[in-house]
């Protein structure tokens, strides 16, 4: 009894302090009990949530949802992004891992967690597009194009780089990169200059 009392304080604190959303619903589909993040996440109270049940959670225009209630009705989870649509009726993208279980008194129900994946996908996108601003530059560009970034030990590394290094520097492009940025290739008189101007300057 003691290890039961145990498992359940810590399913509720985890269900609690949980950063994802966590919903439960039972075997009609309705949502029995929702975690405070899922009350953040979608801004509906508990009792909302009771009466909209999945049409609170999921946008059912989604033409993914029917495939993924079919998986989970058929192997008893589903592991997949929906789009989701909060309360004021902002659309949103989400990661979500349902399962269906069976409770001590043998009912059937479903726990779901969500994760908002709105602003990775910004962040994957932005990143995207850069890579391909830069592949573009590289395509048109015949000079050396590089990239430099200060390592923690204060010295400049090469962290990209498009073009031939040869006719520049009289060295390919990998000892261009092993050597650490273009320091080494600055002539003697011009290193104060370098200090000045490069070494010296903050990001």
């Amino acid at each position: 009894e003691k290890a039961l009392q145990a498992s359940e304080e810590n399913f509720r604190l985890i269900f609690e302090n949980s950063g994802d959303a966590i919903l439960i619903s039972s075997a009609d589909g309705r949502i029995v009990a929702t975690n405070p993040a899922a009350r953040a996440m979608f801004g509906h109270s508990d009792e909302e949530f009771c009466k909209l049940g999945r049409n609170g959670v999921l946008d059912e225009s989604d033409a993914r949802v029917p495939a993924a209630l079919s998986e989970r009705r058929q192997t008893g989870r589903f592991y997949g992004e929906l789009r989701c649509q909060r309360r004021d009726g902002e659309r949103f993208d989400a990661e979500i891992h349902s399962t269906r279980f069976i409770d001590s008194s043998g009912n059937r129900h479903t726990i779901t967690l969500l994760r908002d994946v709105t602003e990775r996908k910004r962040t994957e996108q932005a990143l995207r597009t850069s890579e391909n601003r830069f592949r573009i530059i590289s395509s048109i560009c015949s000079d050396l194009l590089y990239f430099c970034e200060r390592a923690d030990d204060g010295l400049f590394r090469v962290s990209w780089i498009a073009g031939d290094a040869t006719p520049l520097f009289g060295d390919d492009t990998e000892t261009v990169v092993a050597r650490g940025c273009w320091r080494s290739f600055v002539i003697e008189e011009d290193l104060p200059l370098f200090a000045r101007t490069v070494t010296e300057s903050q990001p």
